[in-house]
């Protein structure tokens, strides 16, 4: 008798990924980190996003900035250290890359009750703001706004643009 684990289920399936990345909770710890949103097949034609991990698609170099189709094959693996059945994303090849204009803007989450700890941003003096300590954030004339919105506000929302990959240019608070 063979169980369904038994079986290693593979499928290559292409899949979107917006340019921009959300936050993604940890059930089991609240903690944010940040998360790719992908949109897979069965979702295609819906505004339908499925967040993973930045580093769940093995093989991958995400840029922010850039919207992807990409092929990747979706595995169903064993992984010893949670002793259990995973399903794995091993990125294949780029069908398209489109970089978005200047002008996109996009939100991002930065402060929120379902979020351990709550404050997603935080400051260094030398350095300036930044989110979850992987994202620099420029502020520019409003610094002060946010940080008082951090301070005060219970939910804090940011629109944004790019600056480049590992920065982004704060536009409007929510």
């Amino acid at each position: 008798m063979v169980s369904c684990f038994d079986q290693q289920l593979e499928k290559n399936e292409t899949v979107y990924i917006k340019h921009y990345p959300s936050i993604i909770v940890d059930d089991e710890t609240s903690m944010g980190s940040l998360a790719l949103q992908v949109q897979f097949e069965h979702q295609k034609g819906k505004d339908e996003w499925t967040l993973v991990p930045i580093d769940a698609i093995e093989g991958f170099d995400y840029t922010m900035g850039v919207n992807y189709e990409i092929e990747i094959k979706k595995a169903q693996e064993y992984d010893e250290d949670l002793e259990a059945y995973m399903i794995k994303y091993h990125y294949l090849y780029t069908i398209k890359e489109t970089k978005v204009t200047e002008t996109e803007t996009f939100e991002i989450p930065l402060k929120s009750e379902n979020f351990e700890p709550n404050n997603l941003v935080s400051h260094n003096s030398g350095s300036g703001y930044s989110l979850l300590g992987k994202l620099h954030i420029f502020c520019f004339d409003d610094c002060q706004e946010l940080e008082e919105a951090l301070n005060t506000n219970n939910e804090v929302t940011g629109v944004f643009r790019h600056e480049d990959n590992e920065n982004i240019r704060l536009i409007q608070l929510k």
